[in-house]
């Protein structure tokens, strides 16, 4: 039987980080307030850190700028040629390697 639980697909991923927002941020602010929302370089201590220290998204979810990087259930592409178009996941036979979602904000 099929498990109940999956990845997300990277489209799922993105619109859930983005939260509503056409911003390169899952909030309202701009990168001045990036430190209220994410773990990063300049304030993480090289390490990562515990979930829901900082402000959740419009969604009410926490860490999706920084931190660590989540998997998703797309197969790895190098480009979005072919990718589909409806928010499922690509995927294929030959599918041997899953990719972290591509960072709205590389940090």
């Amino acid at each position: 039987s099929r498990a109940p639980y999956r990845l997300p697909s990277e489209a799922e991923w993105e619109y859930a980080a983005r939260a509503g927002t056409a911003t390169d941020y899952g909030f309202d602010g701009g990168a001045a307030e990036l430190v209220e929302y994410a773990w990063y370089s300049e304030n993480a201590g090289g390490h990562p850190q515990v979930v829901g220290q900082k402000r959740p998204n419009r969604f009410g979810l926490y860490d999706m700028h920084g931190n660590v990087e989540e998997w998703v259930e797309d197969c790895y592409a190098e480009n979005y040629i072919g990718a589909p178009d409806d928010g499922s996941a690509r995927a294929g036979d030959q599918c041997y390697t899953r990719v972290p979602p591509r960072r709205m904000l590389a940090l």
